[in-house]
């Protein structure tokens, strides 16, 4: 099981949600909120407010549609990973394209490594 990383959260894991459908993201965080070792800590319909709030929540996990308004797949997860480093980014897509771009990105060591333990 993941631990929370951040103090004060009662053992819950923190879950930040982005996507540019809001009917999807609402919907998943009903989901999410009815289970009782999860917290979703905020929601975004990306831009710059998804790296606002990846930056001042600091989640465990980021659960991210990488269609982000202004910006390409793997500059999204960039922007993320570096306002949130210790977050894990779960990438969200309903493309083969958009998943094809991200394992490229991946591969070529795009996004950043994670710290070490």
């Amino acid at each position: 099981m993941l631990a929370p990383t951040a103090p004060g959260r009662a053992g819950r894991i923190s879950v930040a949600l982005i996507d540019v459908h809001t009917l999807f993201r609402q919907g998943l965080a009903v989901l999410l909120r009815s289970e009782p070792d999860l917290t979703v800590v905020g929601e975004a319909s990306g831009g710059d407010a998804a790296i606002e709030l990846a930056r001042r929540t600091q989640p465990d996990i980021i659960l991210a549609d990488v269609q982000l308004p202004g910006t390409q797949p793997e500059e999204a997860v960039r922007r993320l990973a570096a306002a949130a480093p210790n977050s894990r980014i779960i990438v969200l897509t309903a493309t083969r394209q958009d998943l094809v771009t991200m394992l490229r990105a991946v591969h070529r060591n795009v996004t950043p490594p994670p710290p070490p333990p």
